[in-house]
């Protein structure tokens, strides 16, 4: 259970850390669009298939398997 914690508290601050790292042009189109970033951004993550191509990303450093 504690494996499923550590992940679960730590999404908000992966989103936000992706957010500021990589998606410098999303936040202006979002923000030209009138719409939040995170809701652009999960629009175009809807587009990846199921399973990602088997990329599985690990974003945490302790508890990891």
């Amino acid at each position: 259970m504690a494996q499923a914690e550590s992940i679960s508290f730590f999404t908000g601050l992966t989103m936000r850390w992706f957010r500021d790292a990589f998606c410098a042009e999303e936040k202006l189109i979002a923000e030209r669009l009138g719409v939040d970033a995170y809701s652009l951004l999960e629009e175009m993550a809807s587009r990846v298939p199921a399973g990602s191509h088997g990329v599985m990303p690990i974003f945490f450093r302790r508890h990891a398997l």
